[in-house]
């Protein structure tokens, strides 16, 4: 838990005051009940730089909750991520260490963590999408949740919803960061559905969209029921789930599961193929190149499985999570000359000129 860093002393004085007051409260607040749930605190940071009576505070909760044997609460209190790697090596330095027999263990053995394992799951809360200098080193392979709420409103509900989302991505085996925690995500997918809607001058026959976690098909949800709206919803996922070569729809227990039942969507399978296939015609068609898993709604409807004359099949605009995907099944590169018409050509033909 960060709740002083070392760059807080900037702040003004009456702030940096009122930090103090209120880490001085919690901890002699909370230590009692964390005595009797069995957890541990340990401060990590440069506690000897605080004022006297937030050390002794922070001392005697160390002392009372030593015994503590099921989990260990990390405060970092006037830490920095930076601060704590250069008082690393000034302690290996300090030990005449051989630069020759310095390794990652090693070096590891002098951070403020030293015996603990490294984060599995970091969230960030308040908006910001950057980790501010926390567990730079023990975070390097951590899962990352961002979340828009500020720390204070951060509820039980939200943290198993972080949880979820990280469980399931540490089941892909690969790290990303997550924003289908992120309202303001959430906000501009809503906004997408109002945008569209007003530019075709009413709804169309219905949406088609990828599923994955499913955040998208609930924000489309919301937006319909915004406009008082019953246009059909259809959800695409890959009928392996977990082994898709889709990565950004491949997630085993889409964490907005409930959601996309309670929209009513209708939720469609298609498989690897089709959707290579389709992802093939937004590129050599439209010149749109795209995450694999954006094409799932698109082959579905070239399957023939979605019915009407208006259709808006949505283009996510996810990242390309595994960039090992283009190199299989992507064309050849083509070299074109710096001109949007050549370009175009180039993507509709796989040849400069057309």
């Amino acid at each position: 838990m960060y709740t002083f860093s070392t760059e807080n002393w900037t702040r003004p004085d009456d702030e940096v005051s009122g930090l103090f007051g209120l880490i001085d409260g919690a901890v002699r607040q909370y230590t009692d009940e964390l005595i009797e749930e069995g957890v541990r605190v340990r401060v990590i940071g440069r506690l000897h730089e605080a004022p006297s009576d937030v050390q002794r505070s922070i001392r005697a909760a160390q002392d009372r909750t030593a015994g503590g044997d099921r989990l260990t609460l990390n405060i970092c209190f006037n830490y920095s991520g930076r601060a704590e790697i250069v008082d690393a090596a000034r302690a290996m330095l300090a030990g005449h260490a051989d630069p020759n027999e310095i390794t990652e263990p090693h070096f590891a053995e002098h951070l403020y963590t030293a015996g603990q394992p490294d984060v599995d799951l970091l969230i960030r809360t308040g908006g910001d999408q950057r980790t501010s200098n926390f567990l730079l080193w023990q975070a390097a392979y951590a899962e990352l949740v961002f979340c828009a709420k500020y720390w204070p409103d951060f509820e039980v509900g939200d943290f198993d919803a972080a949880l979820a989302a990280a469980q399931e991505l540490a089941r892909r085996g690969s790290h990303v960061l997550v924003n289908s925690l992120n309202p303001y995500r959430r906000i501009g997918q809503t906004t997408a559905v109002l945008e569209i809607v007003e530019e075709l001058g009413g709804p169309p026959d219905a949406f088609v969209l990828p599923y994955g976690g499913g955040g998208n098909t609930s924000a489309y949800a919301q937006a319909l029921g915004e406009l008082g709206l019953r246009t059909p919803i259809v959800s695409v996922e890959a009928e392996t789930r977990r082994e898709t070569l889709a990565t950004a729809i491949r997630i085993g227990d889409p964490v907005h599961a409930q959601a996309v039942g309670a929209a009513g969507a209708r939720v469609l399978q298609v498989s690897d193929d089709e959707i290579v296939s389709a992802w093939r015609s937004l590129a050599s068609q439209e010149g749109v190149f795209c995450e694999p898993s954006s094409a799932a709604g698109l082959a579905a409807v070239l399957r023939g499985d979605v019915d009407g004359d208006r259709l808006v099949v949505t283009i996510t605009g996810h990242g390309l999570k595994d960039t090992a995907i283009a190199d299989r099944l992507a064309p050849a590169p083509v070299e074109v000359d710096p001109d949007p018409d050549a370009i175009a050509a180039a993507a509709r033909d796989g040849r400069p000129g057309g």
